[in-house]
């Protein structure tokens, strides 16, 4: 069963089997939510392309940026193509972001990132890691907000997750609510979860109920879209890229090399 609710502007989806309305355990569940989702809300950006190889049929003239993601549309050869804004995460204070793959298969000409504080940020795409889906950003700050992580031993599968987005834009992130469903997916990259993943929160973070980041949201799944290293994935799961397997290739990433 899955139950939509809207709360102060956060949208909560869950898979779990939750308590009767109106009950104190329902009602504690909310609340840990909302403060997991404000403890790790001035971490959460939204990315912006413009520009870049259009795909087949489209006028190459460049096109704005919008406020919502549309769906991704088929390029050349087949792979999914996203044309709005999508999300990513502070990841050092001194101007990296880290993101998903997922909006940069075009070569962008232009890519801005907004802060949740409003500042927004001309940004460099440094690489890209085509076989975990992730991107690495700069921009020019010295002060961003860099989240906390949880450590990998204690992630289990049976947690609550819960995935954060701000490729829809305004003051609070949206966000979708479900569990950890396996650890070691994908050849040992990528944690499983049942929570919802859509273009708008590709690159932003999978959190546990402390606020704390599980992994970076991505389209990590098979299909026709995986030549290219990035296609639109909704089936019931998703995928986050956890911190050791980001750490691991952050150095080469950071000096401009894709993988």
């Amino acid at each position: 069963m899955r139950l939509v609710c809207l709360t102060t502007g956060i949208f909560i989806a869950s898979s779990a089997a939750l308590a009767a309305p109106g009950s104190q355990i329902d009602a504690d569940r909310a609340m840990a939510i909302r403060a997991a989702v404000a403890k790790i809300g001035p971490s959460i950006v939204t990315i912006e392309t413009i520009g870049g190889t259009q795909p087949s049929g489209q006028p190459r003239a460049a096109r704005r940026p919008t406020t919502q993601p549309s769906a991704p549309r088929l390029g050349r050869g087949g792979f999914r193509v996203a044309d709005g804004p999508t999300s990513g995460m502070v990841w050092s204070a001194d101007g990296l972001i880290v993101t998903s793959a997922f909006n940069f298969v075009r070569d962008p000409t232009i890519i801005t990132v907004v802060m949740a504080d409003g500042r927004r940020f001309v940004a460099k795409l440094l690489a890209r890691d085509m076989i975990r889906r992730i991107a690495l950003l700069k921009v020019e700050a010295n002060d961003l907000p860099a989240p906390e992580w949880a450590p990998n031993d204690e992630i289990r599968v049976g947690q609550y997750a819960i995935a954060c987005g701000r490729g829809f834009g305004g003051t609070m992130p949206s966000v979708s609510v479900g569990m950890v469903s396996a650890l070691g997916r994908r050849a040992g990259n990528a944690i499983q979860t049942d929570a919802k993943l859509s273009p708008a929160n590709y690159g932003g973070p999978l959190i546990d109920l402390d606020g704390r980041v599980l992994g970076i949201c991505v389209p990590l799944a098979g299909g026709g879209g995986e030549l290219a290293g990035v296609e639109w994935y909704d089936s019931g799961i998703g995928f986050a890229i956890p911190r050791g397997r980001i750490e691991a290739v952050v150095a080469r990433l950071m000096g401009g090399t894709d993988i």
